[in-house]
C-alpha cells in the first residue's frame, strides 16, 4: 500500500505542475483576482467544515455508557517547531510582496 500511495502522490504532483507553471506566467496580479477570491472561498469553506465537524463530534473519553469530553492539551512543546514553520510559511507572502511593491517605478499598476 505505501507504493500505491506514493504513485498517487506523484500523479497529483504531475497534474498540478502544468497548472502552477501556467499561473507563474501571469504578469499582472490583477488578473489573478478571481482565482484568489475562489481560493479564499475554499479556505473559508474548509475552516467552516472543520468547525462544524469539531463542534458536532467532540473527542470523547471513557466507554460509550459514560462518555466525557477529553481534556485538551493546549501547548505541546514537541510540536512547537512545526507550529513556527507553518506560521512562517503562512506569513512569508507579506514580507515578499511589500518590498516588491515599494521598489516598483509605478506602484499604481500593482492592482
Amino acid at each position: 500500500e505505501p507504493e500505491e500511495a506514493f504513485t498517487t502522490y506523484c500523479l497529483v504532483l504531475a497534474c498540478l505542475c502544468p497548472v502552477l507553471l501556467g499561473l507563474t506566467l501571469i504578469r499582472r496580479i490583477g488578473e489573478l483576482k478571481w482565482l484568489l477570491i475562489f481560493a479564499e472561498a475554499l479556505h473559508m469553506t474548509a475552516i467552516l467544515g472543520i468547525l462544524v465537524y469539531g463542534l458536532s463530534n467532540p473527542a470523547l473519553c471513557g466507554d460509550h455508557h459514560e462518555a466525557i469530553i477529553c481534556p485538551v492539551q493546549l501547548v505541546r512543546f514537541s510540536t512547537m517547531p512545526i507550529f513556527f514553520g507553518i506560521v512562517t510559511f503562512a506569513l512569508e507572502g507579506i514580507a515578499t510582496v511589500l518590498p516588491i511593491e515599494r521598489s516598483m517605478a509605478d506602484p499604481g499598476q500593482f492592482k
